[in-house]
C-alpha cells in the first residue's frame, strides 16, 4: 500500500513557468518507472499497472517539461505509449487516505449530470452543447466547500495530503465525466461518427444500446428468419429424394456424392460441370472471404478488446451486462445482436451451402450465394440508412447513457443494504435518512416532491424551474419546448402508442405519467432530500495514523484500515489482477473458446438462478 499512496502525494509537481510560451506556472503529472497506476484496459475496465518505461520527448529543445512542445508517455503493463490524461491513481490508496465519502458524491453528481442534459439538438443543454465537465467542477466545489462537510475540507486540505493527492483523487473522481465529455465533443478516440462505427452498426445494436425502438429491429429479425426458411423449403421440395425423406429411405451415399458432384438425370452433362465448378467456386469464396469475416465479426461483437471505438462501446455493453446493470429493453437487444451476429450467420451459411449443393443452375446457384450474404447484412443495412439515425445522434446519446449505466451503480442505489456494505456506512443511519425504507434512493413519490423543492436547487436551478413552471402555466410552447426537459425515446412510432396509452391510464390514475428515454432512466432515483442527508455522513480516516501505520515498517496485527488491505503486495482489493492481459490474441482467444463451450453462458444463468433474475436466463 506505501507503494500506492506514494503515487498518490508525489505524483503532480509544479511546472516552472516559462516567459514566452508558459508564463504562468501550472501543475503537470509526472509519473516514475515502477509507480503503480490504473489505466482503462481494453474490455474498459479499470485495472492496476506498474509502469515499465518513460518516454520523453522534447521537440522545441528548449529542456521545459510540459509545455505544447514536450510530450511524455509512459509503457503501463502490456500497453505501450499511454499518455499521463489517460492514467489515473490508484482506488484503493485514495480510498485510504480520503475515505468512500468522494465516491457517494460521484454517484450523485452521475445523476445531476443525467438530469441537465437533454436530447434536444441546437439547445444550450443538449448533450453535445452542455459543458459536462464544467457542471461536474461546480458540484464538486459546492459540495467541498458546504458547511456540513466541514470535516471532509479539512481533511482534503491537510498539509500531508498536499496538492498532489488533492489533484489525484480530484481527477480520478472526475475520470467518468472526461469519458462522457470525450463521446459527447467528438474527442478522435471516442468518435462515434467515424466511418468503422458506421460499418458495424446495426438494428440490434441500436436496441442493446438504447433499449427502445422494437419495431424495425423486429421487422429485421423476421426477414433473416423467412427469408432462408423459404428458400429452404422450395429446395427441400425440388429434391429428388424428398420422399425418400418421408419414407425413411435417404440415399445418403447419393447426397454426399452430391457436395463433390452436382447430379441430376435431367441437366446436360455439361450444365452439370459447370453447376459443380460454380459450387466449387463459392465454397472457395467462403473459405478464403467469408470464414474470416465470420470469425472477425465474432470477435468485434464479443466486444472484449476496444481497440477502436466500436470495440470499447461493446465493451462497456458487456460490462453492463455482466454488472446486471441493463434494463429489460436492452437485454433483448443484447441477446438479439449477439446471436443475429454470430450464431445465425453461421447457420445461414450452412444453410446457403447446403442450398448449393442441391441446384443444377449455375446462375441461379451464385444469385443464391449472394443473396444470403445480403441476408445477413440486413440489420446493418437498415442501420446504414440516411434516415435512420441522422447524424448520428442517437447512437452519440446512447453511448453516453452507456457510460451513465456503466458508472452508477444502480443495485446499490435501490438498496439500503448493498449500499452500506459498499461505501463503508451504518445501515441504521441509512434507514433512519431514508424513513426505513429499504430501497434509499429510489422512491417515486419522493423524487416527485423533492423535483419541485427550491430549498434543494442551487441559484441557476431554481431560476430554471421557475422558468418551467411559468411556461406549463402560461402554455407557451416555445418556452415550455426552451425550459420544460422532454421526453425522447428512439422510436417515434412506439412513443406515440405509449403517450396514447398513458392518456387514457390518466382518467382512471391521475398520478400515472409516461417516465423514462433518453437521459431520463433514474427519474426514480432523483431523491435529492435524501442525497442532500448522506453525501455528508461517509466516514473520515484519520490521516496522521494511516500514514503512520502505512508508511511503518512493523505493520504486525494490522492487515486492513476500513476494510481496504494494506498488504504491500498488489492483490485484488487494488484493482489488480495477475492473471489480466491486454494481448488482443488472449481476449479473443479466452472468449472464443469460452462462448463455443458454452461456458460463458451458463455461468451467467447459474448467478441468474442464485440471484432469481429468471428473465436473465432467457435474455442472455
Amino acid at each position: 500500500m506505501n507503494k500506492l499512496v506514494n503515487v498518490i502525494l508525489t505524483s503532480y509537481e509544479l511546472q516552472k513557468p516559462d516567459k514566452e510560451k508558459n508564463p504562468e506556472a501550472k501543475w503537470v503529472a509526472k509519473y516514475k518507472v515502477g509507480d503503480w497506476v490504473e489505466i482503462l484496459d481494453h474490455d474498459m475496465e479499470w485495472r492496476l499497472h506498474e509502469i515499465k518505461q518513460k518516454h520523453e520527448e522534447d521537440f522545441d529543445g528548449d529542456g521545459i517539461a510540459g509545455d505544447e512542445d514536450f510530450e511524455t508517455s509512459y509503457d503501463v503493463g502490456s500497453e505501450k505509449g499511454i499518455s499521463n490524461e489517460k492514467m489515473r491513481c490508484s482506488e484503493a490508496g485514495l480510498k485510504l487516505l480520503f475515505g468512500v465519502r468522494p465516491w457517494v458524491w460521484q454517484q450523485y453528481a452521475l445523476l445531476k449530470v443525467e438530469t441537465k442534459i437533454r436530447f434536444q439538438q441546437d439547445h444550450r443543454d443538449d448533450f453535445c452543447n452542455f459543458d459536462i465537465m464544467g457542471y461536474t467542477e461546480e458540484l464538486w466545489d459546492l459540495w467541498l466547500n458546504n458547511p456540513d462537510n466541514f470535516d471532509f475540507k479539512k481533511l482534503y486540505d491537510n498539509t500531508l495530503i498536499g496538492e498532489s493527492g488533492r489533484r489525484s483523487l480530484k481527477t480520478h473522481i472526475l475520470k467518468p465525466f472526461e469519458l462522457m465529455t470525450a463521446l459527447a465533443k467528438g474527442d478522435p478516440d471516442w468518435d462515434v461518427t467515424c466511418e468503422e462505427m458506421r460499418s458495424e452498426l446495426g438494428v440490434f445494436t441500436y436496441l442493446s444500446f438504447l433499449g427502445d425502438g422494437f419495431i424495425f429491429p423486429f421487422v429485421v429479425f423476421g426477414l433473416q428468419l423467412a427469408i432462408p426458411m423459404i428458400l429452404v423449403y422450395t429446395n427441400w421440395d425440388y429434391f429428388s429424394w424428398k420422399q425418400d425423406w418421408e419414407k425413411g429411405e435417404v440415399k445418403w451415399d447419393v447426397f454426399f456424392e452430391k457436395a463433390r458432384c452436382i447430379l441430376s438425370p435431367l441437366e446436360k452433362t455439361e450444365n452439370l460441370q459447370l453447376a459443380s465448378l460454380m459450387a466449387l467456386v463459392v465454397q472457395v469464396l467462403y473459405l478464403v472471404q467469408v470464414t474470416p469475416d465470420t470469425i472477425t465479426n465474432f470477435y468485434l461483437q464479443v466486444g472484449n478488446a476496444g481497440r477502436n471505438v466500436f470495440q470499447k462501446l461493446k465493451s462497456f455493453r458487456m460490462r453492463i451486462r455482466d454488472k446486471k446493470h441493463d434494463r429489460m429493453g436492452q437485454n433483448v437487444g443484447y441477446t438479439l445482436d449477439l446471436v443475429m451476429n454470430t450464431l445465425y450467420v453461421c447457420v445461414l451459411y450452412m444453410i446457403n451451402i447446403f442450398n448449393v449443393l442441391q441446384n443444377e443452375d449455375t446462375f441461379e446457384l451464385l444469385l443464391n450465394c449472394l443473396a444470403l450474404i445480403f441476408v445477413a447484412h440486413i440489420d446493418e443495412e437498415f442501420a446504414g440508412s440516411l434516415w435512420w439515425d441522422v447524424g448520428m445522434r442517437w447512437i452519440k446519446a446512447a453511448s453516453v447513457e452507456l457510460v451513465l449505466q456503466n458508472y452508477i451503480n444502480k443495485p446499490a442505489l435501490k438498496s439500503a443494504n448493498l449500499f452500506a456494505k459498499r461505501y463503508n456506512m451504518n445501515l441504521d443511519v441509512l434507514l433512519e435518512v431514508s424513513e426505513g425504507d429499504k430501497r434509499l434512493f429510489k422512491n417515486r413519490y419522493v423524487a416527485e416532491k423533492d423535483r419541485k423543492d427550491t430549498s434543494l436547487m442551487t441559484t441557476r436551478e431554481r431560476v430554471d424551474f421557475m422558468c418551467s413552471e411559468l411556461a406549463l402555466l402560461t402554455r407557451n410552447p416555445s418556452a415550455i419546448l426552451d425550459y420544460c426537459k422532454q421526453q425522447q425515446y428512439f422510436g417515434e412510432f412506439e412513443f406515440m402508442l405509449m403517450k396514447y396509452f398513458y392518456g387514457a391510464l390518466n382518467w382512471i390514475n391521475p398520478d400515472a405519467r409516461l417516465t423514462g428515454g433518453v437521459f431520463n432512466r433514474y427519474e426514480l432515483y432523483r431523491t435529492w432530500s435524501r442525497w442532500n442527508d448522506i453525501l455528508y455522513i461517509g466516514n473520515l480516516p484519520d490521516i496522521n495514523s494511516v500514514l503512520s501505520i502505512i508508511h511503518s515498517c512493523d505493520t504486525v496485527g494490522v492487515e486492513t484500515i476500513d476494510g481496504i488491505d494494506i498488504d504491500d503486495e498488489p492483490n485484488e482489493d487494488w484493482n489488480f489482477d495477475p492473471d489480466f492481459t491486454s494481448s488482443m490474441t488472449y481476449f479473443w482467444t479466452e472468449t472464443f473458446f469460452s462462448t463455443l463451450t458454452l461456458q460463458e453462458l451458463m455461468g451467467k444463468i447459474k448467478d441468474s438462478l442464485l440471484e432469481a433474475r429468471v428473465n436473465d436466463v432467457i435474455f442472455w
